[in-house]
């Protein structure tokens, strides 16, 4: 056969079905090698790989035996293996590896288990949505999108009579809308409450709806109810000189 130009040669078949030949310079020799395992064996560098597929396609990692584990790996030039996303057939879960410590994983029931890092939401006012649970015929959200938990300083309120140095502590929690405060103020030589006078000013998260709460002392002596109310904290009936008052509320914000 004439040698041709390659412009000159008719169009090949495609899809190839891998048993086309080429002519290869192998050990001195000119021998043939088939499509198919031109690359078989060997690692292929390529560039952006970018596919397409039909309605209802897609890239498929197919093992060569059935019941092997597969693997997708991104390797880093310098340094080898980065990471890989790993199926194992043998719990049918789906693995994300790194420095080969696995950092999340999906079972064959769709639960995720995140071995390393936290949940983070990235955005604010979303969270975690239970809209598939039937609601009460009042229910206004089944988002929870809020945690929060702290310390803060309760000040002196108007309703205090301290005797000494004044020192104060406190804790609050918020889950979604509701608010848990608590704290303790302290007067060096007493400190009493009047009825109804406000034991603080500066609730750390403003109350949206009016909350309740107890009020001690150390010696459980005396006790009252209290009630919160914008950033303030009421004791509702009279505490007595003592070394110090313990609160707490919940309330809705």
């Amino acid at each position: 056969m004439a040698d041709k130009k390659i412009s000159q040669l008719t169009g090949a078949t495609t899809p190839l079905a891998g048993t086309e030949v080429l002519p290869i310079v192998q050990g001195g020799s000119t021998v043939k090698v088939s499509i198919a395992n031109v690359t078989a064996g060997r690692s292929v560098a390529t560039g952006p790989i970018t596919a397409s597929v039909a309605d209802n396609g897609g890239i498929s990692i197919v093992q060569s035996l059935a019941g092997e584990t597969g693997f997708l790996n991104f390797v880093d030039s310098d340094a080898g293996l980065a990471g890989r996303v790993k199926y194992d057939h043998s719990n049918n879960s789906l693995q994300f590896i790194s420095n080969a410590v696995e950092h999340v994983r999906i079972d064959s029931s769709g639960n995720v288990k995140n071995n390393l890092g936290n949940f983070i939401v990235g955005t604010a006012a979303k969270g975690v949505s239970f809209s598939e649970n039937t609601p009460a015929a009042g229910m206004t959200s089944q988002l929870l999108n809020w945690y929060e938990e702290g310390t803060w300083t309760p000040n002196q309120g108007p309703g205090l009579t301290v005797v000494g140095a004044f020192s104060s502590n406190g804790k609050y929690s918020r889950i979604g809308r509701l608010v848990i405060a608590s704290g303790e103020v302290i007067g060096a030589t007493s400190v009493a409450c009047a009825a109804a006078g406000a034991i603080t000013t500066n609730l750390p998260i403003t109350v949206g709806t009016v909350g309740s709460g107890a009020v001690t002392v150390g010696n459980v002596n005396q006790s009252s109810t209290c009630l919160a109310y914008n950033t303030q904290i009421y004791c509702m009936t009279a505490i007595t000189a003592t070394a110090g008052i313990n609160f707490t509320v919940i309330y809705i914000v």
